[in-house]
């Protein structure tokens, strides 16, 4: 598909405001916790953060309960992914097939997944 310099500029204009609203909802917040993580401060001595620091990092490396909970966080994650596709095949299994009842069933299925699209769609 050819596009003039024109069409091209204004294509950006119609997606310029969405991509500000996502930089500012989403790369401001994480670049600024990043900036705040860095930093020694609790909310009730200063009014600033000050200093630049990597002893939460430090700390947090350093801890066993930190580890112990990236395990924990690991091993949660693979066992419900496993759960999650067994299940997965087995309803996908369940609604091969041509009958009345299984098309019913088919639909049931997949209206929520159609609505909340639209839903928020809508909303937005």
């Amino acid at each position: 598909m050819y596009t003039t310099k024109k069409d091209r500029m204004y294509l950006w204009v119609l997606v310029l405001p969405a991509l500000l609203v996502i930089l500012f909802t989403q790369a401001y917040p994480f670049i600024y916790s990043l900036i705040l993580s860095f930093r020694q401060w609790t909310l009730s001595e200063s009014d600033v953060p000050l200093g630049f620091t990597l002893g939460n990092y430090k700390q947090a490396v350093t801890n066993a309960n930190f580890w112990y909970s990236c395990r924990v966080s690991i091993i949660f994650m693979f066992k419900t992914i496993i759960v999650e596709l067994i299940i997965g095949f087995f309803v996908a299994y369940l609604f091969i097939g041509s009958s009345r009842m299984i098309k019913v069933a088919r639909t049931i299925v997949l209206i929520p997944m159609a609505i909340a699209p639209v839903v928020s769609g809508n909303m937005w």
